[in-house]
């Protein structure tokens, strides 16, 4: 017979009660691997636009590390569901497709953050929500680079 120790079980039910509800979902991670798929498409096509090819790649690269780290994740979680491969972005101004990878970048960063304090994976979503940061500094940098950014008068 085993013996019942309190404080054990104590710590299990914190765990247990810790987690996020969000966490878990199927339709939450599928959104993020997506994100991440197209983020990867994105980038790909940045290294042919931009001055800094081999920059890109490597992001577009991070990207696809955090798609397979996603799946991997919902594959331990039971919740694996096919997940769109990501389109490649239309033939739109180097700005705007340099604002909407922002904005992308922001929110995955934000879904990340959000999921930091699961006591399995939060360690994965940290690391995935610090470069999408990484991310989003050096679209900025694109974005101040680009003579063709227009700006705006301030009143």
């Amino acid at each position: 017979m085993e013996h019942y120790d309190p404080e054990k079980a104590a710590r299990v039910w914190q765990r247990v009660q810790a987690q996020p509800g969000g966490i878990r979902e199927p339709e939450s991670l599928c959104t993020l691997i997506a994100a991440e798929n197209q983020a990867a498409a994105v980038f790909d096509t940045l290294a042919r636009r931009t001055g800094k090819p081999e920059l890109c790649r490597r992001m577009a690269q991070e990207c696809r590390r955090h798609s397979t780290w996603l799946k991997g994740i919902c594959r331990l979680t039971d919740c694996d569901r096919p997940v769109s491969a990501g389109a490649a972005p239309t033939r739109e101004p180097l700005t705007v497709t340099l604002r909407k990878s922002y904005g992308s970048c922001l929110r995955t960063a934000a879904a990340c953050d959000s999921r930091r304090e699961d006591p399995e994976y939060g360690h994965a979503f940290a690391a995935m929500a610090e470069k999408k940061r990484e991310h989003c500094r050096i679209l900025l940098e694109f974005l101040g680079a680009d003579p063709k950014v227009s700006r705006r008068k301030h009143r």
